[in-house]
């Protein structure tokens, strides 16, 4: 079979409202998947957040591949690849590996650390291996650190104290989508407590497979999609986000709360979690209440030591199929 010349070329959003329709649909085909929620990164709307390039490669005028490189504009040293899709016409002819090289090479070129991105597709995981990435344990996610360390040491030396430890020194903000790339290193990371957050359905990669990587940062928009929830993100002076926590208020007037952070930066935990509920009294709640695993009984100390009551046993996690008993921490508001 003869083929045409492939064209590579690159874009920066916001990207043509044209081109924007055209991605959309392909990469609906390509992964199965409502895309119309992108929308808004592609024309533009994160870019005081983010830095987003796009290369696509064409055969003639038909799309024959894309890649997506996504840099934090707050933590420049941390990128997300996604959107690495190919036709079945234009596989199996190094379209996908070139386009996927070009935005590594360009990251790297740019100061860029470690480079993140998501895959269960054990064809796609053997081409990101061969340019560099090297797979998380206990999750889909692969990491390309820029010097050559394995992901483990990567994230040992990224969540080390060092002089900005000190808990005066960590800013509480409502999460934005600066933080988009800088959850990814605290949700691949592996932690002791099973449930980290239940409201956007987070659990350690020590207990429950992390499926996710780009997809990480839109459970805490959906949490705050409608007004009835909020995020917020535990940030240290150099924009590392060390600690989550969330609040989302029910029909009834209650508000579940939840939160967690690195055992390094434990010390953030009361801040994050009075920060949620503050946010409940402000929204009128009646009560916010807390579901902790029962095996997490540092979590649940940590709840009782700011006045939650353990009250009942609640509604089972399902953790790597098996059932794992809850727990239901109140406070009366």
């Amino acid at each position: 079979m003869i083929y045409q010349r492939v064209k590579i070329q690159r874009y920066e959003s916001p990207l043509p409202s044209e081109l924007i329709d055209e991605l959309l649909s392909f990469w609906e085909e390509i992964f199965n998947t409502p895309y119309e929620s992108f929308r808004p990164i592609l024309a533009g709307e994160e870019n005081s957040h983010h830095h987003d390039s796009f290369f696509i490669s064409r055969e003639g005028n038909d799309l024959a591949g894309t890649s997506h490189l996504t840099v934090c504009r707050r933590l420049r040293s941390l990128g997300g690849l996604g959107e690495v899709a190919t036709p079945s016409a234009y596989r199996q002819r190094g379209i996908a590996a070139e386009l996927c090289r070009l935005a590594l090479e360009e990251f790297q070129s740019k100061g860029g650390n470690a480079i993140f991105l998501g895959t269960s597709n054990s064809a796609a995981q053997r081409i990101y291996h061969r340019l560099g990435w090297r797979k998380l344990a206990g999750t889909n996610v692969m990491a390309s650190i820029s010097d050559g360390r394995s992901p483990e040491e990567y994230l040992v030396d990224y969540f080390r104290p060092g002089d900005n430890a000190a808990p005066e020194k960590v800013t509480i903000e409502e999460i934005s989508a600066s933080a988009r790339i800088p959850v990814i290193p605290l949700l691949v990371n592996p932690h002791d407590w099973q449930v980290l957050d239940a409201n956007a359905r987070l659990f350690s990669t020590r207990y429950e497979l992390q499926g996710g990587c780009m997809s990480l940062y839109p459970r805490y928009q959906n949490i705050a999609r409608d007004g009835s929830g909020i995020g917020f993100a535990a940030t240290l002076p150099d924009n590392r986000i060390v600690g989550l926590s969330s609040a989302r208020q029910d029909e009834t007037g209650r508000a579940q709360i939840d939160g967690f952070a690195h055992h390094n930066f434990s010390d953030c935990l009361k801040a994050l979690t009075e920060a949620a509920i503050h946010w409940c009294m402000d929204k009128a709640a009646t009560s916010c209440f807390a579901a902790a695993s029962i095996e997490d009984e540092e979590k649940q100390s940590a709840f009782e030591a700011l006045g939650f009551i353990r009250e009942e046993q609640g509604k089972p996690f399902e953790i790597a199929g098996r059932e794992v008993t809850s727990v239901i921490l109140k406070m009366e508001l």
